[in-house]
């Protein structure tokens, strides 16, 4: 198998390129000159390219990987603080309402959905599960948002 030569270019120092290097010793009785040569650099072609050939090639430069990670995370959870559905009326105290769900002594705001009207009240009973009823109110509580007479009315209850 054949080797190709390098494309690297490998000074060679010949001895015609030196410059002899002179030494002055003095002394009291006598002073000596000496002329010295450095020895020549001789490389024949073949030994270059052995030697060229020799080195090993630079190593690759680093790769880089670049790893993007994408992580979703659910949103949290919407705490309902608002509900709409029927309201009744029951012979309470005043200003007292039922909630199937809510705990005792919170202050909710019901309006009426079809006249806009609201008015606060605080739970303080227990409401039978009635579907699509989410508050009974107190007699006069009702009675400032809408006739006891109609019974049932829309609202949005608030908390």
């Amino acid at each position: 198998m054949a080797r190709m030569a390098s494309s690297w270019t490998v000074p060679i120092a010949l001895a015609a390129d030196r410059a002899p290097t002179t030494t002055t010793s003095t002394s009291t009785t006598t002073t000596t000159t000496t002329t010295t040569t450095a020895p020549a650099i001789v490389a024949s072609p073949a030994a270059v390219v052995r030697q060229v050939s020799a080195v090993p090639p630079p190593p690759p430069p680093p790769t880089t990987t670049t790893t993007t990670t994408t992580t979703t995370v659910p949103p949290p959870p919407v705490v309902q603080d608002a509900v709409s559905g029927e309201a009744s009326w029951y012979g309470a105290r005043t200003g007292t309402c039922a909630s199937p769900f809510l705990s005792f002594g919170t202050e909710v705001t019901v309006t009426d959905v079809a006249t806009g009207g609201s008015i606060r009240c605080t739970v303080e009973d227990r409401q039978a599960s009635n579907p699509g009823r989410v508050i009974d109110l107190s007699y006069d509580a009702f009675a400032q948002l809408a006739s006891p007479a109609v019974g049932l009315i829309e609202v949005r209850v608030s908390w």
